[in-house]
């Protein structure tokens, strides 16, 4: 009798997405979590971190992470904001090891103040 069953096509359907959606969930958070060896730093740690520089009149729109740099891009209220609120960074653990490699800052066509900001690993710390 037991093997006269057959599984319900549409829950067998519905598991195999819950399975997908699963593994993508955790291959999400396995990437946000992931820790550099040499910096120990993950995403997460990072923004946490940001929150705490947090200064107004800035806003960071862009933060773009690798093992090898940090990209941070945003507006401004007024240009002179920008390097007040970098010089904060001289104690961010997760620029140990880095050094500035870009800076822009510049008004657009809308009159608002963008900048750009960059990190690459310090010759040292290779």
């Amino acid at each position: 009798m037991l093997a006269e069953q057959k599984p319900d096509t549409q829950l067998v359907a519905k598991l195999a997405q819950l399975k997908a959606i699963l593994a993508n969930k955790q291959e999400l958070v396995a990437h946000l979590a992931l820790v550099d060896n040499d910096a120990g730093h993950g995403f997460a740690n990072v923004m946490a971190e940001l929150s705490e520089f947090h200064q107004s009149g800035i806003r960071v729109n862009q933060v773009k992470l690798t093992p090898a740099s940090v990209t941070l891009r945003g507006e401004a209220l007024h240009a002179e904001l920008v390097p007040q609120w970098l010089t904060g960074f001289e104690d961010a653990s997760f620029l140990v090891g880095m050094r500035f490699a870009d800076f822009s800052i510049h008004t657009n066509d809308d009159n608002i103040t963008v900048f750009n900001v960059s990190t690459t690993a310090s010759p040292e710390s290779k």
